[in-house]
């Protein structure tokens, strides 16, 4: 599966968890049968700020890996279309772990395929 071509393209940043995460991410909607989608057809907006985009049926993901220094922590922001709700991915260094945040707040799950499909009923639950 390729990856955002700018995440290699950073100088003195490694992405190397952020790519992990993305590749975790594509491999796990792929079992719960979401499908990569081409961004070229979105909107450019929509486009400028995805990195990967996925769909099944009407629902809709748009993943991005948030830009970082070298003394920042790494962040994926996951945003659910039609419902616009979105979820942040965080690396917590002192922890040496992803951590969930749904509306700022950090929630006690770690960061696994069964975290992954909670999140996802959160995201578009009606």
């Amino acid at each position: 599966m390729a990856l955002p071509n700018w995440l290699d393209q950073v100088p003195n940043l490694d992405f190397g968890r952020e790519k992990q995460a993305l590749l975790d991410i594509l491999s796990w909607g792929q079992t719960r049968s979401w499908n990569r989608v081409d961004t070229r057809g979105m909107e450019f907006n929509a486009r400028t700020e995805t990195d990967v985009a996925m769909e099944n049926g009407t629902k809709k993901l748009r993943i991005a890996v948030q830009p970082k220094a070298r003394t920042t922590q790494g962040m994926i922001r996951i945003q659910a279309v039609p419902t616009f709700r979105e979820a942040l991915v965080v690396w917590r260094p002192n922890r040496r772990k992803w951590e969930v945040e749904l509306g700022g707040v950090p929630l006690d799950r770690d960061w696994n395929e069964g975290t992954f499909e909670w999140l996802l009923s959160r995201l578009f639950a009606g």
